[in-house]
């Protein structure tokens, strides 16, 4: 996947197409990794309907 910048407590959100049928929010598990040297954030995933998930994470301080 490419990578993406955002201003420090700024909002990177990602939306990924995932099934729809069954119970989503159930039956699907999604969680990130972001990395920042030896700090690694695993933010949950969710489910927003219409077979979408998304993936949010607010940085709290300035790095790559």
């Amino acid at each position: 996947m490419s990578a993406s910048s955002v201003e420090q407590w700024d909002v990177f959100e990602l939306a990924l197409e995932g099934p729809r049928d069954g119970n989503p929010s159930v039956d699907v598990s999604l969680q990130g990794e972001f990395r920042q040297g030896e700090r690694v954030l695993r933010p949950e995933g969710f489910y927003d309907g219409d077979g979408i998930y998304r993936l949010r994470l607010m940085p709290g301080e300035p790095g790559e």
